[in-house]
């Protein structure tokens, strides 16, 4: 085996060793059983990482929406903590934001790539949507976003690795820190942490001499009203859609049970003033005169009679 350590590139196992303390550096806040073992935990080309006890689910329901004031409020999720001897539970479609046991401390010399493990995943759980590389100079755990993609409820044991990760080395040390970067939104994060997505909206601040810049901002109260009037106007389409279906609803039931038996009550209203001064022998003047006296029956059949044609209308 040479002994020749390359200037860059995807460490082995030696080459973990070799740079051990020297700009590469793994513990856990847990110690005992839990401490971090470079010899159990060294793969060949990785290192196993674990999942910490404490985490957050996402609680909502299959038609919620994760509007924008619930992720600036962090209102969409649930924090849980393990006991030392429980098992995190996933249901299927279940999110959960947490982060890795250890803390991976990296110089500006190297940088990771997180990848799930072959094991986890052929359970259905994928470990992370996009968090897959590393800035050089991290100094923190690094968050997990676990998610159940099968159709089953599965059972993780913590003790079990539930990612590893790969160590890169720069061909030149990086200009800084992860933690310096003006877009290091978690460079504090040392637990699960919802989406700070918010602090990615540009807003323009005039300059002295006329020019525009783009800085970050806090959500406006004009933030807030715009959310207000879209989420009323949702309920408001809400409300038309429930009124219409029940319209729907209503006019099903009346065409099924009532339009049978329209013709028959129409004819009924118009032929029996006719019936009756046939039977009673009435002449034509006396007819005109009982029905000047009896408009009301006219006025219902031809009230019938709009609602037989609206029933019958597709």
């Amino acid at each position: 085996m040479s002994d020749i350590l390359y200037d860059s590139g995807v460490l082995s196992d030696v080459d973990i060793r070799e740079f051990w303390g020297k700009g590469i550096e793994i513990d856990t806040y847990q110690k005992g059983d839990w401490a971090f073992d470079l010899d159990k935990q060294l793969q060949l080309g990785s290192i196993d990482l674990r999942f910490r006890p404490d985490y957050k689910k996402f609680n909502l329901n299959e038609k919620d929406t994760i509007k924008y004031d619930s992720i600036l409020q962090k209102r969409y999720t649930t924090p849980y903590d393990l006991d030392v001897d429980e098992n995190l539970v996933l249901n299927p479609g279940d999110v959960v934001l947490t982060t890795t046991l250890e803390t991976v401390r990296l110089s500006e010399e190297f940088a990771g790539i997180l990848t799930g493990r072959s094991s986890i995943a052929r359970l259905g759980i994928m470990v992370h949507c996009c968090q897959e590389f590393i800035n050089p100079g991290h100094g923190q755990p690094i968050p997990l976003q676990l998610i159940n993609l099968s159709p089953r409820t599965v059972e993780l044991d913590r003790r079990i690795p539930i990612c590893q990760l790969v160590i890169l080395k720069l061909r030149t040390p990086s200009s800084g820190r992860y933690k310096e970067s003006i877009r290091a939104k978690y460079s504090e994060e040392t637990d699960a942490q919802e989406s700070k997505v918010y602090e990615d909206i540009p807003c323009p601040i005039h300059n002295k001499d006329g020019s525009l810049t783009q800085a970050k901002m806090e959500p406006s109260k004009a933030v807030h009203k715009e959310n207000d009037l879209t989420s009323q106007k949702e309920d408001i389409e809400n409300s038309s859609q429930k009124i219409f279906a029940n319209n729907i609803k209503l006019k099903t039931l009346l065409n099924h049970y009532l339009t049978p038996f329209l013709p028959s009550l129409i004819m009924g209203l118009f032929i029996t003033p006719f019936f009756i001064s046939f039977v009673n022998k009435m002449t034509l003047l006396d007819f005109l005169t009982q029905m000047q006296s009896a408009p009301l029956s006219i006025i219902i059949a031809i009230l019938l009679f709009i609602l037989y044609i609206f029933l019958k209308k597709e």
